[in-house]
């Protein structure tokens, strides 16, 4: 493109009070994560095959045949905000909006009692339920108030509110458990932090 990258386009696109579906297709793969915190569609990566391209086309019917339109703008406006957040102020997620073939769902952070990796996706676990959300945990981390959610282990960040009991297994290893019932995994590279944040008083949630 002459003037601006397909990234800087749709940002453009994105900030419209009424956005259009984005699609990339491209032969290049790296730009795949900042293409879905635009809420891409989809990231078509060349070649692709005439089923894949099928597939595409008919999320793309099943998504504009939805009356959510001012969602969807919420969501990327959203989006378009936290990705400024290292500026002098910054500015954290309060919500992520996560899509699944014909719908889309916005998750209060403050609903989620840890967060998992799961390869490219992240598993959102909000008490009776989990939510996967497509994503790479360290990119999502980013965007988190480090006053509501700490790491606790490579694949773990937990809200900070949550972390009732530590125990040291046999293994040499750590256990966390958590208000909501959950155990998860403390890895030695965090459980500094993590004492450290339950021999604080608690402190008001902001």
């Amino acid at each position: 493109m002459p003037r601006e990258s397909g990234l800087e386009l749709a940002r453009s696109l994105a900030a419209q009070s009424r956005p259009p579906l984005i699609i990339f297709v491209t032969a290049y793969n790296v730009h795949a994560i900042d293409a879905f915190e635009l809420h891409a569609l989809d990231y078509l990566l060349k070649p692709f095959s005439q089923d894949r391209f099928a597939t595409t086309l008919e999320r793309a019917r099943q998504m504009l045949s939805l009356t959510q339109q001012p969602a969807y703008a919420q969501a990327l406006a959203a989006c378009l905000v936290a990705g400024q957040h290292k500026a002098a102020e910054p500015t954290y997620l309060q919500q992520v909006t996560v899509r699944s073939v014909g719908e889309m769902e916005c998750i209060r952070l403050a609903d989620v009692h840890w967060i998992g990796a799961a390869g490219n996706y992240v598993e959102l676990h909000l008490g009776q339920r989990v939510v996967l959300h497509r994503v790479a945990l360290s990119k999502l981390e980013e965007y988190l108030d480090p006053r509501q959610f700490i790491r606790v282990h490579r694949g773990v960040i937990v809200r900070t509110d949550q972390p009732i009991h530590l125990q040291v297994m046999g293994n040499g290893g750590y256990q966390l458990t958590l208000r909501s019932g959950d155990e998860v995994a403390v890895s030695k590279n965090y459980i500094d932090a993590l004492r450290q944040l339950m021999l604080e008083p608690a402190l008001p949630r902001i």
